[in-house]
């Protein structure tokens, strides 16, 4: 019988598990929330994951994963699971298990996230704010359309970049460093 009209469903982290392997959920406060996309996130995303995967293998520092690996980080809420577009995880933080695992217990050491159309400012803030608050060190947000990104760093400090502007891995993935015009498309002809 199906639920009384009025009340949402409220899922858990199994149920979330259950669903496709759980590819394509968040799970917030018992909600599924299914992430934005597009043509032109993918793009970026496809060029951030080429270059971070390049330099973690380069010099072993660690994984990158993608979006199909969700987080379950979070101690102050342990049915959350969160998910980015792209993470990369420490080579001495990683074990078997998370690599076998559709669902990561540990955070990741870096975080990036792209805004694509439809994206809400306060989803996008409670995200990074989620993230920040389960030790991740750095966090970037990248804003395809604006040309510009945001970088949230675990001791609150946050800086702005334009296009000319270097992503930099710090201390999280050293020696890491990519101008973040160079993982965006080409500039329209006349702009």
């Amino acid at each position: 019988m199906g639920e009384s009209a009025g009340r949402e469903r409220r899922y858990s982290p199994e149920d979330v598990l259950r669903m496709s392997g759980g590819k394509h959920f968040e799970l917030i406060e018992g909600r599924l929330v299914e992430p934005n996309g597009g043509a032109l996130a993918g793009w970026v995303l496809a060029n951030v994951l080429h270059r971070l995967v390049e330099s973690s293998r380069d010099d072993a520092h660690g994984w990158v994963f993608s979006a199909s690996l969700q987080y379950r980080c979070f101690p102050d809420r342990p049915d959350m699971i969160r998910k980015v577009d792209a993470s990369f995880v420490r080579r001495e933080r990683t074990s078997r298990e998370l690599l076998d695992s559709l669902i990561a217990p540990v955070a990741p050491d870096l975080a990036v996230e792209l805004v694509a159309p439809g994206d809400e400012a306060e989803f996008m803030e409670a995200k990074i704010r989620d993230f920040l608050r389960a030790g991740v060190p750095l966090f970037w947000l990248i804003f395809p359309v604006a040309r510009t990104a945001r970088v949230h760093r675990l001791d609150g400090s946050i800086a702005g970049l334009a296009e000319e502007d270097d992503l930099d891995g710090e201390d999280v993935l050293p020696g890491f460093r990519c101008r973040l015009g160079d993982v965006l498309p080409p500039r329209p002809e006349g702009t």
